[in-house]
């Protein structure tokens, strides 16, 4: 069986990198490598396409979750499954079970407005930009998104790494790479199991996919350590107005 040989795939330097789903693995694998100095509203979605990604972010997050309906079927531990009606899309760590749905209501909005805002300015100040995905989608769909993403942002170069699964331990590895003007695209075709397996009744950490795989490919991702200071100096003034505002929702929800 043809294996990936990690130490010919590109070394890549960039101001930050972003996870457009499907689902967590990818937040939860870039935060374990050191590579997430940020939350986007994506990170922790599920059922979601990449053309909802390009709708929302050129709407500014407008109609994020502007239909939705509880689900318990995507019910997670301590939280409500959330659907969004007009998207798909599936949020399963946003409404608390211990809360009232208005409190979780106000304060999901409130979050993921502050999300969408500072991904907007990231992606507006950042010249070299990653994005990961897992999606079973074609080259030529990948390039549609990236020439409608280049509309909404201008960067120097792109990479957008997509990860397949190809389900099958014993199927060949492959790495695909297509160079396009400023954009590199990597395809990475291997089995994404955790190495532990899939079972979550004996592995908690399934979700996680082949870790020694993704560690492999992220230690390939170099950050800007100049632009990680600037965004996290902007970030701890949000948090600090986030956690006025949540003190003041507070109040006001015990006066009613």
């Amino acid at each position: 069986m043809t294996k990936i040989n990690f130490e010919q795939t590109p070394n890549i330097n960039i101001d930050c990198v972003i996870s457009f789903g499907n689902g967590c693995r990818i937040a939860e694998n870039l935060k374990k490598n050191n590579l997430r100095f940020f939350s986007t509203p994506f990170d922790w979605q599920m059922n979601y396409s990449l053309e909802t990604v390009f709708n929302l972010l050129k709407e500014h997050g407008k109609n994020f979750f502007k239909n939705y309906k509880l689900d318990s079927y995507y019910n997670e531990g301590t939280h409500l499954g959330l659907v969004d009606i007009d998207t798909k899309m599936v949020s399963l760590h946003d409404f608390s079970k211990y809360l009232p749905n208005k409190v979780n209501e106000i304060l999901f909005k409130y979050k993921h407005k502050r999300r969408f805002k500072r991904l907007h300015k990231i992606l507006q100040d950042a010249q070299n930009i990653c994005i990961v995905t897992v999606r079973s989608i074609t080259t030529q769909e990948i390039l549609s998104f990236i020439e409608k993403f280049s509309q909404l942002y201008t960067f120097k170069h792109l990479y957008f790494i997509n990860i397949y699964d190809t389900e099958n331990k014993e199927k060949d590895e492959e790495l695909i790479i297509t160079n396009k003007d400023n954009v590199t695209i990597l395809e990475y075709y291997f089995n994404d199991e955790h190495p532990n397996g899939n079972n979550k009744q004996t592995n908690p950490d399934y979700w996680l996919g082949n870790i020694d795989y993704w560690n492999k490919i992220l230690a390939k991702i170099t950050l800007n350590k100049n632009f990680i200071k600037k965004h996290i100096s902007y970030r701890m003034v949000i948090i600090k107005k986030f956690k006025n505002i949540i003190k003041k929702t507070i109040v006001f929800l015990h006066s009613i």
